[in-house]
């Protein structure tokens, strides 16, 4: 047996369901087909990571196999019904707070990093996916530690400790309060123009308009850039191809694979970060841009 078009479905809590209690149910369809009739009754067996081990647990052989996430062992069945908890809200910091003799080190970073200026060829989505997703996370990156320094500098050990682990000592809190309000940090004004920068970014990527654009996968149904011919040196450059003349649905090497459906999760995982971090700090745009 091996999978044919897998299919996923997510089951969400209602709003009636209590914060402290909001699990994901999460379905996984293998469509399993084989050689044999259909009256048949073995099972596929697929390999499932750790992470997956504990809700597949009933149906998880002895066989398994070390990898870089540790032992992936072999699971018997055509579905698997898997739960994630969301009860915990995303945050954008640590769980312990810069440590107060790092803090001037990272002021004095931000002081440049802030004014960090996407290339004239991002602009135009004339890129690849794997390295133009990393530009915009670092911006992003850039602006969630220059917002929690400036958190901490305007806060009280009382309204900072929500924002870590419990088990952070006050004196630690204090520490890095106070290492924060005794640097320069970028100002609010600052932080909104990388803020900007940051969702024109991430825009282009979520448009038709970049010259190298998504295209949806009839035939996988899956989401796939076309990939950049690209012309000229440096950021001054462009595509000099258009769809359909996608280079990525052509060449495995391309965007590091994309078009073969290689990487996706950290490709897109950048992007969705950074729009993330534009969300936080303009929730008007992230209605906008909701779809």
């Amino acid at each position: 047996l091996f999978p044919t078009s897998p299919k996923i479905d997510f089951a969400y809590p209602d709003d009636s369901s209590p914060a402290s209690d909001r699990n994901v149910q999460i379905t996984v369809d293998w469509k399993a087909k084989g050689p044999a009739s259909e009256d048949d009754t073995d099972d596929l067996i697929m390999f499932a990571l750790p992470h997956h081990q504990e809700d597949v647990a009933d149906s998880m052989t002895e066989h398994c196999i070390p990898t870089f996430h540790g032992p992936s062992c072999l699971v018997e069945g055509k579905t698997w019904s898997l739960v994630e908890d969301i009860s915990t809200p995303v945050s954008y910091t640590a769980g312990r707070p810069p440590e107060a003799d790092i803090v001037p080190q990272l002021a004095k970073a931000l002081q440049q990093d802030i004014h960090y200026r996407l290339s004239d060829n991002m602009m135009l989505g004339a890129a690849d996916t794997y390295f133009s997703g990393k530009i915009l996370a670092r911006l992003g990156r850039i602006i969630a530690i220059a917002s929690e320094l400036k958190t901490l500098a305007e806060g009280s050990v009382n309204s900072i400790r929500p924002l870590y682990d419990d088990d952070v000592e006050d004196n630690v809190l204090a520490a890095s309060i106070k290492a924060a309000g005794s640097v320069n940090l970028p100002s609010d004004a600052d932080i909104d123009k990388a803020v900007r920068m940051l969702a024109k970014g991430v825009e282009i990527w979520l448009s038709t308009d970049a010259e190298a654009t998504y295209v949806y996968d009839r035939s996988w149904g899956g989401f796939v850039n076309c990939g950049c011919t690209y012309k000229g040196k440096g950021e001054r450059g462009h595509c000099k191809n258009k769809f359909p003349d996608c280079p990525a649905l052509s060449d495995v090497n391309e965007d590091f694979g994309n078009g073969f459906y290689n990487d996706h999760h950290f490709h897109y995982g950048y992007n969705v970060y950074s729009a993330a971090v534009v969300a936080k700090h303009d929730p008007v745009w992230a209605a906008e841009n909701f779809d």
